[in-house]
């Protein structure tokens, strides 16, 4: 619920090796209609892009992690 709010984060590429792609169309048709909104966002590789695909550089998604974690962490 409230909690997973603006916490999920899905890539996939539009032809997934193992076909995960169909499975993340149905999630996001969910979640769209999910009373609390979850406000997930969803990413696809497009045109044909395959299982492991993603947007970014190994380098660039440890740096968004690391920006996510820290505005994230518990605060004393």
């Amino acid at each position: 619920g409230p909690k997973l709010k603006g916490q999920i984060h899905v890539l996939v590429g539009d032809m997934d090796t193992f076909y995960l792609n169909l499975a993340v169309y149905r999630l996001e048709e969910f979640l769209t209609r999910a009373k609390p909104l979850a406000d997930a966002e969803f990413g696809y590789g497009r045109p044909m892009k395959p299982h492991g695909w993603q947007p970014w550089t190994n380098a660039e998604l440890m740096r968004i992690m690391a920006r996510h974690i820290e505005r994230h962490r518990p605060r004393r």
